[in-house]
């Protein structure tokens, strides 16, 4: 069973860095879903409605509906910071910047080899003294962050920050037996479409980690090779093109690295993938960025004013030596062949482990069609002219962090913003409720390596022409 990859990259705030984020562009017509826009939702689930509207009567759930949705808002985008704390024992595990004590990587976790805990307690007080101490580099000066934010101290001790680490530490894990625990009931269920609908939900109440590698794009790029095959979508059929939650990497929990700086690859790679594939001409695609993270948004602002002044940002691609299957390893060697040029590589260092990097320079005038906008897709959407709506919408590792209700007013906030005959790619499987404007046509399974269950089912979603995705 190929099965849905754990997201475990958490975002950052800029103005921790002691820098005000750049305000993401705010497009005219953005704003919350009204209970008009959500009535068949409400309507279709009427019997499982989220706390707040459960047991009201329609009447009061309409005049509930809008500060409600405001809440929601609310308490969604506060699951980030639990997320920067995921990103934070990331870090302490797989940093090679803080440390040169080998990698605490899930292969030496699993194999409960001796030396594991002295090793984990060298990592504890060498982050602990980088974090005690001044400057480090941006992923150090999160954590420092994140540790002021939580202890509501500004400058931590070593004792301090070796206590708090050692807090979060226990946390994490205790989150990970529990989801190991829920992941094998789920692996229980006889029914694979059940299986899959239970994946699809399974971080509905976890921190919000933004992260982004390598794996979803390759995804995605044999997904979209696959519709085009199948004719759900048509040679130059994109012009517009949206990627929901495109991530920033910091360091992900399984192949995570910090030797470089951090990057955001989703809306590159989509229009590398894009553009190679016939689907869209460089120099007519837009590629818009929703995301809820100040720090994401703040980084691809930077990036697309860099682009407006004639500098693309280059991106580092580093890969195992071993491991990856035929066909990803070939999309690693053609990355950034259709929208960037080669660019120097950064020298891992050697705890980064067995390693080769390959970099690419984002031709400006591609990285400057990039438009970052501030957009919870559950609780907000634009209203877009007819002819201003998306061709395609990607959301990736991104809506498993809902309920089953709130990725029902996802998709109508999507089918809202597409245009007839428009994709919605993702790996997550949506209840499809009766009238909805999208459905399911499809899907394509995509493997990364050869280790087990090392891979993705994505999905094809069509937007049909229906009076309810208007």
């Amino acid at each position: 069973m190929v099965v849905l990859r754990e997201r475990c990259l958490a975002p950052t705030l800029a103005v921790l860095f002691g820098l005000l984020p750049r305000p993401a562009q705010q497009p005219a017509g953005r704003g919350f879903i009204t209970f008009a826009e959500a009535r068949s939702v409400v309507s279709a689930m009427h019997a499982a409605l989220p706390a707040g509207l459960a047991g009201l009567e329609d009447d009061r759930v309409a005049a509930t509906w809008p500060s409600w949705v405001r809440e929601r808002d609310r308490a969604v985008r506060e699951r980030l910071a639990r997320g920067e704390e995921d990103a934070v024992v990331n870090l302490l595990f797989l940093g090679t910047s803080f440390t040169d004590a080998p990698r605490l990587t899930a292969e030496v976790l699993g194999a409960g080899a001796g030396g594991t805990e002295s090793l984990l307690a060298r990592r504890l007080e060498d982050l602990a003294a980088a974090l005690a101490g001044a400057g480090g580099d941006e992923r150090v000066r999160l954590a420092r962050a994140v540790f002021a934010r939580s202890a509501n101290r500004a400058v931590p001790s070593r004792g301090a920050a070796l206590a708090w680490l050692r807090q979060m530490v226990a946390r994490v894990w205790q989150e990970r037996r529990s989801f190991a625990a829920e992941l094998a009931r789920i692996r229980a269920i006889p029914d694979a479409t059940e299986q899959m609908a239970e994946r699809s939900t399974l971080f509905h109440d976890r921190g919000i980690a933004l992260d982004t590698s390598l794996r979803p794009a390759f995804a995605v790029e044999e997904a979209l090779r696959d519709a085009l095959r199948r004719g759900l979508i048509p040679a130059r059929g994109v012009r517009r093109a949206a990627v929901v939650g495109p991530g920033l990497d910091f360091v992900d929990k399984t192949e995570g690295q910090d030797f470089y700086p951090p990057q955001s690859l989703q809306s590159a790679a989509l229009a590398d993938s894009l553009v190679r594939l016939g689907l869209a001409r460089a120099e007519a695609l837009e590629v818009t960025a929703f995301d809820i993270s100040p720090r994401v948004l703040d980084h691809l602002a930077r990036a697309r004013a860099r682009a407006v002044a004639g500098e693309g940002d280059v991106l580092q691609l580093p890969r195992p030596q071993s491991g990856w299957r035929g066909p990803f390893l070939a999309y690693w060697e053609r990355f950034g062949d259709a929208v960037a040029t080669s660019a120097e590589a950064v020298r891992p260092p050697p705890s980064a482990g067995a390693l080769e990097v390959r970099a690419v320079r984002l031709r400006p005038e591609v990285q400057a069609r990039v438009r970052p906008v501030d957009l919870d897709i559950v609780y907000q959407r634009l209203d877009l002219p007819e002819e201003r709506r998306f061709d395609l919408v990607v959301a990736t590792n991104i809506l498993v962090y809902y309920d089953t209700f709130e990725q029902c007013l996802a998709f109508a906030n999507v089918a809202r913003m597409t245009a007839p005959g428009a994709l919605l790619l993702s790996n997550n499987a949506i209840l499809e409720l009766p009238g909805a404007a999208l459905r399911s046509v499809g899907y394509k399974t995509v493997v990364f390596s050869d280790k087990p269950e090392d891979g993705e089912h994505v999905i094809f979603y069509r937007r049909l022409s229906d009076p309810a995705g208007r």
